[in-house]
């Protein structure tokens, strides 16, 4: 799980890891993973503390959120799956139906696990 917070004011973007992969940032015709914070599967430890990350996003940037079942392949490793699903992400569509809609065309997870995928896009 990876928990945020977005203030549309200042256009930050603030969150922490629970245990999903990071969120991916598509700004300026590229994509790259947000470095993730510490953190430990939601639940496990009860004393647990999360670190915060945060980033500045812009107008015209958009993220991506996701579950590992819309990516992940039993062949393969999670880091590249992550890997190949960034390189994938951009460009950004002109509007985040049309994002989600290729992201969502091309996914190859082979695993059967839940998928899901949040585009938001900057405005």
């Amino acid at each position: 799980n990876t928990g945020g917070r977005y203030d549309p004011q200042t256009r930050m973007l603030r969150w922490t890891r629970a245990g999903h992969l990071p969120p991916v940032l598509v700004r300026d015709g590229a994509a790259r993973a947000l470095p993730l914070p510490d953190g430990v599967l939601l639940g496990l430890d009860p004393d647990a503390v999360y670190e915060e990350a945060g980033t500045q996003l812009q107008v015209g940037d958009t993220l991506l959120l996701f579950t590992d079942g819309l990516i992940e392949r039993r062949s393969g490793s999670i880091s590249d799956a992550l890997r190949d699903f960034t390189a994938a992400a951009a460009p950004a569509g002109p509007d985040a139906r049309s994002h989600a809609d290729r992201i969502l065309g091309t996914a190859i997870s082979d695993t059967g696990d839940d998928a899901c995928l949040v585009v938001v896009r900057i405005v």
